[in-house]
């Protein structure tokens, strides 16, 4: 499993997912070169940070299976650490917003006139 999501937000048109934003996942999984033997680099792989390797028969024979696997921190670090209430809110709050943004600007592009939010009525 490579984690591509921590740390990274992609948006279509903001912040849109790029050839060079694969680099070092193409790396760790492939090898450095583009002529290499595929097998060859498959045995050399380190899993490390970004890149870890799970049983998938011990996954599917737990009770709740749970693919949604952090592997580092978003500043870096490879440690996997609760998040509290708040912090996750916030998160997702800044979510929220973007992904309001992004329907605003998508509105305006179609000349779609959106109503005003429920904060502005009152």
């Amino acid at each position: 499993m490579y984690d591509l999501r921590t740390g990274n937000r992609f948006t279509l048109k903001q912040n849109p997912l790029l050839p060079g934003h694969l680099e070092d996942f193409e790396k760790r999984v492939f090898g450095v070169g583009e002529c290499e033997d595929t097998a060859d680099a498959i045995t050399r792989r380190k899993p490390k940070g970004r890149l870890q390797v799970f049983d998938g028969a011990a996954l599917a024979a737990t009770k709740d299976i749970n693919l949604d696997i952090g592997l580092i921190e978003p500043d870096g670090t490879d440690a996997i650490e609760a998040k509290s209430l708040s912090e996750l809110t916030l998160a997702l709050s800044a979510d929220l917003r973007g992904a309001l943004l992004e329907l605003e600007y998508l509105a305006a592009e179609l000349d779609v006139e959106l109503p005003p939010l429920l904060r502005e009525k009152q």
